[in-house]
C-alpha cells in the first residue's frame, strides 16, 4: 500500500512517511481484526482496543462511524482523516482542483470495512477549510 501511494514523493517526504508509518506499527503489531471499544465498528483495532480514527483522538458516534469531534472532519465518515492523509503524503489518484480522488485498496477495506464495496473516495476542502466527502 505505502509504496505504490509514495512513488511520486521525494525522498524527504518518504522517510517521513516511513518513519509515520514504523512508529505506528508499534501500536498495531500482533492485533487483527475487532470491534473498536470506542465506535463499535468491526475493524483493524490497535492494542488499546481502538480503531485508526478513535485512536487519533477523533471522537465517532458509536455504531455509526460519523465524527462527532468539532473540526475539519466534522460530521464526516470516519474514515475520512485517514484518506485526507493519503492525499496529502501523494497518494491522490486525481485532482483536478476542486475535488481530490484517492483510490480505495485491500489495506484501506481492512482498516475500515464499511469501504469494501468502495473503489473510491472523492473529497474537496470548503473555503473553511472543512474537508467533505463528495
Amino acid at each position: 500500500m505505502v509504496k505504490k501511494r509514495v512513488n511520486e514523493m521525494d525522498e524527504r517526504k518518504i522517510e517521513k512517511a516511513i518513519d509515520t508509518l514504523t512508529e505506528r506499527s508499534d501500536e498495531f503489531q500482533g492485533v487483527s481484526d475487532g470491534v473498536c471499544n470506542v465506535c463499535k465498528l468491526k475493524s483493524f483495532v490497535d492494542n488499546h482496543g481502538q480503531c485508526w480514527t478513535c485512536s487519533d483522538g477523533y471522537v465517532v458516534r458509536p455504531n455509526s462511524g460519523v465524527i462527532m469531534s468539532p473540526g475539519k472532519f466534522e460530521a464526516e465518515s470516519r474514515y475520512v482523516p485517514y484518506m485526507w492523509d493519503v492525499y496529502l503524503m501523494g497518494g491522490s489518484s486525481s485532482d483536478d482542483g476542486v475535488n481530490v480522488t484517492v483510490q480505495v485498496d485491500k489495506d484501506d477495506k481492512r482498516l475500515f470495512p464499511e469501504l469494501r464495496r468502495r473503489r473510491s473516495v472523492v473529497m474537496y476542502e470548503s473555503d473553511t477549510g472543512l474537508v467533505n466527502e463528495v
